[in-house]
């Protein structure tokens, strides 16, 4: 069974949690991903710019420190976590909303050398496509 990540213990600032995230899931080349990447595989996805590679910047060096909602949500998707990863003592006190194993699939294709990211999108790709071929 693969474990979801957690918040760091030491990780107290949404810079230090971001951070963190660009440690944990590197791109497929083994290095962090860039700023620029993050961006453009949230707007990939989203079909419109949500955050934007100065937005990350700002969030990575503390001088955003109350990030939107959306844009921790875009982020969590991502990087394959829970927005509970964001907030670890709500999520203590609630019960768990999210399907098990949710991340197991990041997870699987991490460990295998993929990029869960472009596997994702590859994914979401070939549903569409479906469900259009579906409705004709």
């Amino acid at each position: 069974m693969v474990k979801k990540r957690k918040a760091p213990a030491s990780a107290t600032t949404i810079a230090e949690l971001v951070n963190e995230l660009f440690k944990l899931y590197r791109h497929p080349e083994g290095r962090e991903y860039t700023h620029k990447e993050v961006e453009v595989g949230i707007t990939e996805v989203a079909g419109r710019k949500i955050i934007d590679a100065s937005y990350l910047s700002k969030l990575r060096t503390g001088l955003i420190k109350r990030p939107s909602t959306l844009a921790v949500e875009a982020l969590c998707y991502f990087f394959p976590v829970d927005v509970n990863y964001f907030f670890p003592n709500i999520a203590n006190r609630q019960p768990r909303q999210t399907k098990h194993g949710e991340n197991q699939f990041a997870d699987a294709v991490q460990k295998h050398g993929g990029d869960p990211v472009a596997m994702r999108k590859h994914l979401q790709t070939l549903i569409r496509l479906l469900s259009d071929e579906k409705d004709e």
